[in-house]
């Protein structure tokens, strides 16, 4: 009896607070996907200087105007594999997304890169309020997976909306 009341204050509090969920579904994440290792950081950093070989972009980020609007999330595994995912804006003509990807799948192959996913968005949507900034909602184009020998459309277009603060 004392066994299922802890259960269900513990599952009160989990639907509850938002802190707890927070913390709970954190450790729960590194529990299965862990951290990224200094090779998922180095892949991805290669990944998105390669994009930026390759591509010209016209102008540089809105949330980070020193840089041009690619951004990367390195990927991890421990139990479960989390592939990197690397986010470009402002690449809308099929054709450049496909050359940007062929360059990629090449790199994958030659420097024997984990797969990864490499999604084009529309543009970047940074929404400033006051001092503070953040995403608002962005177009995403398509999601590739690219590995070292072949890449393949995993999403199409979809609007993807961020939650504020």
């Amino acid at each position: 009896m004392i066994l299922f009341a802890l259960l269900v204050a513990g599952v009160a509090v989990f639907a509850v607070s938002d802190s707890v969920r927070f913390v709970v579904c954190s450790a729960a994440d590194a529990l299965v996907y862990g951290f990224p290792s200094h090779r998922d950081w180095e892949e991805a950093r290669m990944i998105s200087e390669e994009i930026v070989n390759v591509h010209h972009f016209t102008h540089n980020s809105l949330s980070q105007p020193d840089k041009p609007p690619v951004f990367s999330n390195p990927g991890s595994a421990t139990l479960l594999t989390l592939p990197a995912v690397i986010q470009v804006y402002d690449v809308q003509d099929r054709a450049e997304q496909d050359k940007i990807a062929v360059a990629l799948r090449e790199m994958a192959a030659k420097k024997k890169l984990k797969p990864f996913r490499l999604c084009f968005y529309d543009h970047e949507n940074w929404v400033v309020d006051g001092s503070a900034g953040g995403r608002g909602p962005e177009t995403q184009l398509r999601c590739l997976r690219i590995t070292a020998d072949r890449f393949h459309d995993v999403a199409g277009q979809k609007v993807i909306t961020y939650p504020t603060p």
